[in-house]
């Protein structure tokens, strides 16, 4: 383990990519600079680590089950076939953790958890299926979806023997939020309360948040590595590269290029600036400078190694998010985006799976972004319109529900129309050091409120600043205002959100996704096709012999619409699920 202290050495350095919020504009540009420089001196860096003998670390050649991919997919589907009695070589690029421990680290769960039940909240399989059936919709069979569900309650119970939960106080977070305060262990993580979903299921708070200060997939793998490190018939193998598939027939191993453990920290450097970069750089220059250093890395300082598996293989390598060519060519309205993740997510080991063995893809076109207007809660009261002044959808919904619709049906363009009052309540409680929000959750909303809209003294200025059809624009808030001095609302949007645009200055939050303010980001959520049983399919439709996918590498639950933790409640089912068909071979 010396590379992984080198690496967190070098990593708490200016030029690291960490996840801390930066505060100043002095400070991001800092950052920027200091990346740039420590990529202009790679070439440097890399040939004085050829000046000294490579080392490489000792890896097992053979196992029952070989793991590709350590995040929480792939810990739960090597711990799921070692439970059962095989062993497993779980190997990653880097060393760990993956997009789940850059993430909230929300687990979405239900039928009836243990937090649940604590917090007096009646939940059934049945309701947990209605509401999840329509984020599917249609992306994998019902039957699929049954079983995510029935076996959420237990696969959150064998989470929770590994991850701290808590609660550190309140259960359950009171009202709608983006993102729970620290002490809160459970909320409404998705479009449970809001219509249509409120009109087939009864609604639940099923996002299950583990214990810890503001974003907490650190605490989720934290607990999840520490149990795949102790586990006696799990061996862990760092700065493994996918570069292919051993086949003869089916899947019989895969092929890898091996770093040397003198390149090791210079490789988690990589990952690091690669994978914070996005949300701060105005392109994606650095990200493509890291894949290139990278590739010279591994080309330098690497050997090849295949690794042979008796059993099967199971990929859990992420998403193609990083990846610009994919994108372009395979989600193309989600160019310009801001991948959200790790440098990981480039769909590289996807890929090979269909060069080498004809895998199928489906859902490639599908990705969730995040467009959150609530936190403040006077937020969801305006009027989302589009372009040219029409109303989209109720406002109540969830932020990846609001984007999906503004990027397939209006062409990235919005905006969100309130009155002053709805303003004055948004900043009380944006200063308001008192309440739950969190830290960026207040700066977004003064961001908003100062910078990201337009203001005007009437609705007739702001059409003209916001480029909107005037009479269209005044159509719509004299019919939504009309509809609300009855308690009515077109979109059924809920009574709480209900309240007139009509008292001057109007204001206009920019919600285009492709803004120039700030980046909106994003996740891919297709993947390799699999049966019902974690096995990649041909792209004939036949399952491959010995081959396996989860996560974010496969379709799963979230592949059509996602809502906080779904991603990482399907890597905990999916994972377990691969895990245990594979060892029952």
């Amino acid at each position: 383990r010396r590379a992984t202290v080198v690496a967190r050495q070098i990593t708490s350095t200016a030029v690291a990519g960490g996840r801390e919020m930066i505060t100043s504009m002095d400070e991001l540009q800092r950052r920027l600079a200091a990346w740039a420089k420590y990529l202009d001196s790679f070439p440097d860096k890399m040939a004085q680590i050829q000046k000294a003998p490579m080392t490489f670390a000792n890896v097992t050649q053979e196992a029952d089950v070989v793991v590709v991919g350590f995040g929480m997919a792939g810990a739960c589907a090597a711990l799921e076939a070692a439970d059962r009695g095989c062993t497993v070589l779980l190997l990653d690029r880097w060393e760990g953790g993956g997009s789940t421990q850059r993430s909230g680290g929300v687990v979405y769960s239900g039928g009836g958890t243990s937090l649940q039940k604590q917090a007096g909240i009646e939940d059934t399989v049945e309701e947990m299926f209605k509401y999840v059936k329509l984020e599917v919709d249609g992306a994998l069979p019902d039957s699929v979806v049954r079983d995510f569900c029935m076996k959420s309650a237990s696969n959150f119970e064998w989470l929770r023997d590994r991850v701290d939960f808590g609660p550190t106080g309140p259960i359950t977070a009171a009202g709608k939020t983006s993102y729970p305060a620290d002490s809160v262990a459970l909320y409404q993580s998705g479009s449970e309360m809001a219509a249509p979903w409120c009109k087939h299921a009864r609604p639940a708070p099923r996002g299950h948040r583990p214990a810890g200060l503001y974003l907490t997939g650190t605490t989720l793998f934290a607990g999840l590595e520490k149990a795949v490190r102790n586990h006696p018939r799990i061996s862990v193998a760092d700065h493994m590269k996918l570069t292919g598939l051993v086949t003869d027939p089916g899947v019989r191993g895969v092929r890898c290029r091996q770093l040397a453990a003198e390149a090791a920290g210079q490789h988690n450097l990589l990952h690091s600036v690669g994978s914070g970069a996005p949300m701060l750089a105005p392109d994606n220059s650095i990200v493509d400078r890291c894949f290139s250093c990278e590739a010279k890395l591994f080309s330098a300082c690497g050997r090849d190694a295949d690794v042979l598996a008796r059993k099967g293989v199971i990929l859990c390598t992420g998403g193609f998010a990083f990846n610009t060519t994919m994108v372009n060519k395979m989600a193309s309205k989600y160019n310009g985006l801001c991948p959200l993740g790790n440098l990981g997510d480039d769909g590289s080991a996807m890929m090979a799976c269909v060069r080498d063995v004809h895998a199928a893809t489906a859902q490639m076109d599908r990705c969730s972004a995040w467009k959150f207007i609530n936190p403040p809660t006077s937020f969801p009261c305006g009027i989302l319109v589009d372009g040219s002044g029409n109303r989209i959808r109720n406002e109540d919904v969830y932020g990846a529900s609001l984007a999906d619709i503004i990027i397939q049906k209006h062409q990235g363009v919005a905006w969100l129309v309130l009155d002053d009052s709805m303003a004055t309540r948004a900043m009380a409680e944006a200063k308001d050091k008192s309440n739950s929000l969190t830290p960026d959750q207040r700066i977004t909303s003064l961001l908003n409120l100062f910078q990201n809209r337009q203001k005007e003294d009437t609705l007739e200025e702001l059409a003209k600043a916001c480029d909107m059809e005037l009479e269209s624009l005044r159509a719509t808030v004299q019919h939504y205002n009309k509809n609300v001095a009855v308690g009515q609302d077109d979109f059924s949007k809920a009574s709480d959100y209900l309240a007139p645009v009509a008292t001057p200055p109007f204001m206009a939050v920019n919600m285009a996704v492709a803004g120039t303010f700030w980046k909106t980001p994003f996740l891919t959520l297709g993947g390799l096709q699999t049966d019902g049983s974690g096995q990649v399919l041909s792209d004939g439709g036949e399952p491959v012999p010995g081959l396996y996918a989860a996560g974010r590498a496969a379709v799963g639950i979230c592949a059509n619409y996602y809502v906080s933790g779904l991603s990482l409640g399907d890597c905990l089912f999916a994972g377990r699920r691969a895990g245990a068909a594979v060892a029952e071979k």
